[in-house]
């Protein structure tokens, strides 16, 4: 009983000495079973010092300590009367004749105790923080997410100074999603199947946002974040290429990626479908598990989009819908019209946004 809590060389010393008092003393007797438990005890408080006896106490107690939060005090209090019973079963098993020699054994026992007394621990803390430097970007990795010959433009130059200089940008943000995505998985025949489809999915969406100029930031296990860094000049520009894109990928949903879906599903809810959000504003780029990412607020507001659309909508935060309107009606931006709509809000129980709708252009039926 005393050997499992102690390391695994000294357990298997007093699993030999346990063997050796089965075969010699099969009859050991339960009466004197408190009186060999203290003078083990003993033994260890002389093998290990009084400094090392101490600890030994301690490890004992932080471990009923550990099973207690692990297991919670109904089943530490089940197993606690599991444990008396066993006890009170050997009572009744052994004989009543003393075993003879268990004292030279635990004599035996402790040079090898005594081998694995240790200081107290003395750990420092783990930083709760990491280093902040690890975070600062760094201008290599947004090859990872541009297209070659973007790299190449006098647009990529300006934003690779702005990422060196570590000062903020102006990106329209994209987000996509795939709504019911997580009852397509759960209903899928084959997970092998499900992943391929997804994939193909992202992997034509990565390529029709690098195709008009934008930045694929990442998967996001249901759909990407992408992002068109604009200035003044260029603004229009991302907003029109940022449609363009989302108009392609309905596409490609509906004809290649719905199809697989559809046949590799027991069953699917009809509200299974693509949706996008868009969101404008400053950025900043910083490094996450050793990628290039970006955060600030149009990348959560983005998200707060998309998770309130439904399959088929494109949904821009408020701000962004008002500017666009412009466009539209200053003939800029024309094929879309912007409805207002309210989707359900963090700060706010109903939170203003429009839906963009395109005239010229009909949603394929999934």
């Amino acid at each position: 009983m005393f050997c499992s809590f102690i390391p695994k060389p000294l357990k298997v010393e007093g699993d030999k000495l346990n063997a050796m008092a089965r075969d010699s003393h099969p009859d050991w007797p339960t009466e004197q079973w408190a009186k060999q438990m203290a003078e083990m005890q003993d033994v260890l408080r002389k093998a290990l010092g009084g400094q090392g006896f101490a600890q030994w106490a301690k490890q004992m107690a932080e471990t009923q300590e550990a099973l207690r939060s692990a297991l919670g005090s109904q089943a530490v209090a089940q197993w606690a009367k599991q444990t008396a019973e066993t006890q009170e079963a050997l009572r009744k098993a052994l004989a009543s004749q003393a075993w003879e020699g268990t004292q030279e054994a635990l004599r035996a026992l402790a040079p090898v105790v005594k081998s694995y007394e240790r200081e107290p621990r003395t750990e420092k803390p783990v930083e709760v923080s990491p280093n902040p430097e690890a975070a600062k970007p760094e201008v290599r990795m947004l090859a990872r997410h541009a297209d070659r010959e973007w790299l190449n433009t006098e647009e990529a130059r300006r934003l690779t100074l702005r990422i060196e200089q570590q000062r903020q940008q102006s990106v329209l943000v994209l987000v996509a999603d795939i709504r019911k995505s997580t009852q397509a998985m759960m209903e899928a025949l084959d997970p092998f199947e499900y992943a391929s489809t997804i994939t193909a999915f992202v992997e034509q969406s990565r390529h029709a946002v690098l195709s008009e100029g934008g930045l694929f930031d990442k998967f996001t296990g249901d759909g990407f974040l992408a992002y068109w860094p604009y200035d003044a000049r260029t603004h229009l520009r991302a907003r029109r290429r940022s449609l363009d894109v989302i108009k392609s990928i309905f596409i490609s949903f509906a004809q290649e990626t719905m199809p697989r879906l559809r046949r590799n599903s027991q069953s699917l809810p009809s509200e299974l479908g693509l949706a996008f959000g868009i969101d404008e504003g400053l950025v900043s780029f910083v490094t996450i598990s050793r990628d290039l990412t970006i955060v600030g607020r149009p990348v959560v507001g983005a998200v707060r989009m998309v998770g309130g659309a439904v399959a088929g909508q494109v949904i821009v935060n408020v701000h962004v819908g008002e500017e666009i309107q412009d466009d539209v009606h200053a003939g800029r931006l024309p094929g879309i019209e912007l409805v207002p709509t309210d989707i359900p809000g963090k700060e706010y129980p109903r939170q203003m946004a429009f839906v963009v709708r395109f005239v010229d252009f009909s949603l394929p039926e999934n």
